[in-house]
């Protein structure tokens, strides 16, 4: 499996994530995590995956901590039925985590009840995201 990418940004208080198919790498994903502790203005998270992911136990365990300490509403944008079941399962357990089909970005925007502008800028970001990773992927299925 190849190495998954790892794209964020923070605007109007939102992680926008989005993510490659692929192994997640200590290199992309500690990161992503520091960014998490660091910035104490995030209070929701969007995320895009373009693909299933392979994540560590290790890796596992400390988003789930983090997600735990840090206790912000998460959507999950993703064309797997299994992981929107599996996100729907953690979310009977008390996780704040939601999972949409990959083209539902507008019913991941009403789970995060984002408004006007804000719900706007987060949108432009995650298309932008969406966008760039979608070109490389195209770029490196050409190189192969």
């Amino acid at each position: 499996m190849d190495e998954a990418i790892l794209n964020w940004d923070v605007t109007e208080r939102v992680l926008v994530v989005c993510a490659t198919p692929g192994t997640i790498s200590d290199a992309s994903f500690d990161p992503l995590l520091e960014e998490i502790r660091a910035n104490r203005n995030i209070d929701a998270c969007l995320a895009t995956s373009l693909g299933a992911q392979k994540m560590t136990v290790i890796q596992r365990t400390d988003a789930a901590q983090l997600l735990r300490d840090r206790a912000f509403k998460t959507v999950v944008l993703t064309d797997s039925r299994v992981t929107r079941g599996i996100l729907t399962a953690i979310s009977w357990f008390g996780g704040d985590i939601s999972a949409r089909a990959l083209d539902d970005v507008d019913g991941g925007l009403d789970a995060l009840e984002l408004r006007g502008s804000r719900r706007t800028a987060v949108r432009e970001v995650a298309e932008r995201l969406r966008h760039q990773l979608e070109a490389a992927t195209r770029r490196g299925q050409r190189s192969a």
